[in-house]
């Protein structure tokens, strides 16, 4: 992903993610900094196109991470993303968006092709108290007109969203970074540091 840094010494656009070496390297051409002015191209960064229109503030260690985490992103990870964005979560900080990429692996993510798939997942997860007396194979003795209802409720009461052929729980996102995440930033700077 190429990104545009800016620091007081220079403006540079960047492949990223990096390694710490590299990192390192990009840090003392930017004049020492590590807080920098950030621009990445929208369109390579959906959900959160809005945000990056404009350019940003944040610290090089955590650009890199969200780097390499928005590299890894699954389809379906991606595509979750996509429906909180869709249905009015806010990414409008660069901590919040690189909270979600690095939560979003955590996220009860279900993909589907058929609305039975969803409704045999309730039923064996036992999302709503009524679904733990009912058999597995639910799905075949509900019309789809009662999937629907019986999915409706479910979303409604669990806060889950349901599109592109993705189930996923927005509440099962991490609010904040995980905490084995930011020891990493943590321990990138303490290697940076004694570079």
């Amino acid at each position: 992903m190429l990104i545009t840094v800016k620091g007081n010494a220079s403006c540079i656009t960047e492949a990223f993610p990096k390694s710490s070496r590299e990192l390192q390297n990009l840090i003392s051409r930017t004049g020492g900094e590590q807080e920098v002015r950030c621009r990445i191209p929208s369109q390579k960064c959906l959900p959160f196109s809005s945000f990056f229109k404009e350019s940003f503030t944040a610290d090089l260690h955590q650009i890199n991470l969200f780097a390499e985490k928005f590299e890894t992103l699954t389809e379906n990870e991606h595509t979750a993303l996509k429906l909180l964005a869709s249905c009015g979560r806010k990414f409008d900080t660069f901590e919040k968006i690189l909270t979600a990429v690095c939560g979003v692996s955590r996220m009860f993510i279900f993909p589907y092709d058929e609305y039975e798939e969803v409704v045999d997942m309730a039923v064996s997860r036992k999302l709503l108290p009524e679904l733990e007396r009912c058999p597995e194979n639910l799905s075949s003795v509900l019309s789809t007109n009662e999937m629907e209802n019986l999915i409706t409720r479910i979303c409604a009461e669990r806060n889950a969203v349901i599109s592109y052929g993705i189930y996923c729980e927005p509440d099962t996102l991490p609010e904040c970074l995980p905490e084995e995440e930011y020891e990493e930033t943590e321990s990138c700077d303490m290697t940076m540091g004694g570079m």
